[in-house]
């Protein structure tokens, strides 16, 4: 599966199926995008506006997105390296959270609500519920790093750039918990001020700081074994 990177930042609706999506101008200012090649900046506005149908998800598949979008040989790779889309684990062959229940299952049940007694739920899949964990915990990996820098910056961004989210989505995907990240920023937050500079640096700046509160805390850990 993929995902547009900021989709619930920048796009908010009250239906799944808007007939629109919302283009940011500052996006001209995004260098990643510019690099991109004018038909790499069509495909991508071609997928935003489709993936509006699934807040912001997108099939990875090339022959599935070909077909929707008319095209041959839909190419989304130099999308994903550039990190306007972002490849997560594939949901697709997971059993629903919530099964149909039978009708045994249904008639147990309605004799559970005549005798007032409580209600069993049916059981959920622990595949699907570990995926919905696991995206919910980088979505909140992701918000705390940003509020975190633009805490930092003493204002927020119109948007974080493409490079900035990417390495957060990398710092998340190695394991580094949130508090070390947090932890490596203010040590780099640290040095900017005794510099007496204003820290107006890009979220890459701050990963040597980062990496080293990774590599202190892996050996604390390693000690503590």
């Amino acid at each position: 599966m993929l995902t547009v990177k900021n989709w619930s930042r920048h796009q908010h609706y009250k239906d799944r199926r808007p007939p629109w999506i919302k283009l940011h101008r500052d996006v001209m200012n995004d260098m990643q995008f510019m690099e991109l090649t004018m038909d790499q900046r069509g495909l991508l506005m071609s997928l935003w506006i489709l993936a509006a149908e699934a807040d912001g998800q997108l099939p990875d598949d090339a022959k599935t997105l070909s077909w929707r979008l008319r095209v041959q040989n839909v190419d989304v790779e130099p999308l994903v390296r550039a990190g306007f889309l972002i490849r997560v684990a594939d949901a697709s062959n997971l059993p629903p959270v919530a099964c149909l229940e039978t009708e045994t299952e249904a008639e147990e049940r309605q004799r559970q609500r005549d005798n007032g007694s409580s209600v069993s739920l049916p059981s959920t899949s622990k595949e699907s519920v570990d995926l919905r964990e696991s995206l919910e915990e980088r979505e909140t990996f992701t918000r705390n790093v940003v509020d975190e820098f633009y805490r930092i910056r003493g204002y927020e961004l119109p948007e974080i750039s493409t490079r900035d989210f990417a390495l957060i989505q990398r710092w998340f995907d190695d394991g580094i918990p949130l508090r070390i990240v947090l932890r490596g920023m203010a040590d780099c937050l640290e040095g900017i001020r005794k510099r007496k500079a204003k820290p107006d640096y890009p979220l890459t700046y701050y990963d040597s700081a980062v990496r080293e509160a990774e590599k202190m805390w892996r050996k604390a850990m390693v000690g503590a074994a």
